[in-house]
């Protein structure tokens, strides 16, 4: 059930997180920092259309896999497929004992901005996303 949960919040998340850089840099080190990194390379990521690159570098373990495994790529440009003019901006950060979560607001053409929260896991040295929107 939490696996189906969690590819649901992919698949919506996808429709509408945006990429875009926040203009805003408060000098912020440590693990909120890599947490931004994180979320930067994400929208990047959406950004160029770098599929392997988010499948691979930018999600966990565990939402790759979700993602469909070796099909992520083509699961997350199915589910961006109609992303134009995408922008996320960091509104806070909460890093706790290998776990983190951001919370964004997303935009996109044609929509609204939406509140979100970007999950994610400390794994191989970096943090990851495990799950994106609740």
């Amino acid at each position: 059930m939490r696996a189906t949960c969690a590819v649901a919040a992919l698949s919506c998340a996808l429709l509408f997180v945006a990429c875009g850089t926040n203009a805003r840099r408060k000098h912020v080190q440590g693990p909120p920092q890599r947490v931004t990194d994180t979320v930067n390379a994400f929208q990047h990521d959406l950004h160029t259309r770098d599929w392997t690159d988010l499948c691979e570098q930018v999600f966990s373990a565990a939402a790759r896999a979700q993602a469909g495994g070796g099909s992520c790529p083509d699961f997350v440009r199915n589910g961006a497929a109609g992303l134009r003019g995408e922008r996320i901006r960091i509104r806070s950060i909460d890093v706790h004992a290998g776990k983190a979560s951001a919370a964004v607001m997303t935009t996109a053409e044609g929509q609204a901005p939406v509140a979100e929260t970007i999950d994610l896991v400390l794994e191989g040295g970096r943090y990851r996303i495990s799950a994106l929107a609740r």
